[in-house]
């Protein structure tokens, strides 16, 4: 799926450096788009996506190093596994008895709230 969000039709495999927390890995990545010579521009200081700078001719080898140094850096599986039999339920519960009832009474006032008069 990493791939494809690169345009990567038949990735290489890329071996995991380190799991890493979704907020601390856009800087390695950063910083091993850089090892790979390219110019990366993003999430220096801020939490967002990283970008390349690249010539045209250089796109396909660019967005190789994309996924490969995101590929490095994987989040927890906890981030992109399957939700269990249990959450799903969870979450269908949730939803049924809080948030449709928030969806259907009138000026979307959950029913626990008491409106001044």
């Amino acid at each position: 799926m990493e791939a494809d969000s690169w345009g990567i039709t038949d990735p290489p495999p890329v071996a995991a450096t380190q799991v890493v927390r979704p907020e601390d890995q856009c800087p390695l990545v950063v910083d091993c788009i850089e090892q790979l010579g390219f110019k990366p521009s993003g999430c220096r200081g801020w939490e967002g996506g990283v970008g390349i700078s690249y010539r045209n001719e250089q796109m396909d080898a660019a967005m190789l190093v994309a996924y490969t140094c995101s590929a490095q850096y994987p989040p927890p599986p906890e981030f992109y596994r399957p939700y269990s039999h249990e959450i799903i339920q969870r979450i269908y519960q949730w939803i049924r008895e809080k948030q449709l009832p928030c969806l259907v009474c009138p000026l979307n006032v959950p029913p626990d709230v008491i409106l001044p008069t």
